[in-house]
């Protein structure tokens, strides 16, 4: 059993939705009686008042929840600024954006010789960039550009702070290419110089 609560316990914490007794019983491999069993102890452990999580029956399933008591530290912590990190792939993409705004996806993956849908979601995620538009091109694509965010995540007063525009190619030396990036996330005024040859593979 202490195995048994214990996987149940981790699957509990991964999922994203409330899982029913039968989904449990499946991912756990076990009978649905030794499911509940499970359940019923882990629910009594965590009702203890020196867990701030529960275990709660919604939507005709389990999951974790919050107890209502200690709700508060994980509200201040969801509104504070959040910190993050670009990847090299990430800054080239922001570069793009930046000094060709507002640009299309199918314009930034010219330059990048990539797909960057996982990239443009992910900077928009972060509200680095937003949409601006559409284009008059045909399919009237949407257009993106950067954000108040970006401003002040990379300490510029407006966009005419940024640096001479780099010379962004298609195929270069990617150290090159990362060296140019780090210099214009560190807020840097200093030319972005990109050359030779290229071949940009997709980190996030």
């Amino acid at each position: 059993m202490p195995k048994l609560k214990a996987r149940l316990e981790v699957l509990l914490f991964m999922a994203r939705q409330p899982l029913t007794l039968e989904q449990l019983a499946r991912y756990l491999e076990v009978s649905g009686e030794e499911t509940q069993r499970a359940l019923t102890e882990l629910a009594g452990e965590y009702a203890a008042e020196e867990h701030g999580l529960q275990i709660v029956n919604v939507a005709g399933g389990w999951q974790f929840a919050t107890k209502p008591e200690c709700a508060k530290p994980l509200e201040l912590y969801l509104n504070a600024p959040q910190e993050f990190s670009l990847s090299p792939a990430a800054l080239e993409t922001l570069v793009i954006i930046a000094y060709r705004q507002p640009v299309s996806k199918s314009e930034i993956e010219a330059v990048r010789g990539i797909n960057s849908d996982w990239i443009v979601k992910s900077l928009q995620d972060k509200e680095l960039i937003e949409e601006q538009g559409r284009s008059e091109n045909i399919g009237r694509p949407l257009l993106y550009g950067t954000t108040a965010k970006f401003l002040k995540h990379f300490g510029l007063r407006d966009l005419q702070d940024l640096p001479p525009e780099p010379n962004i190619q298609m195929q270069a030396q990617p150290e090159l290419i990362a060296a140019g990036l780090q210099k214009f996330a560190a807020g840097q005024t200093a030319e972005l110089a990109f050359s030779g040859e290229i071949k940009t593979t997709d980190l996030v």
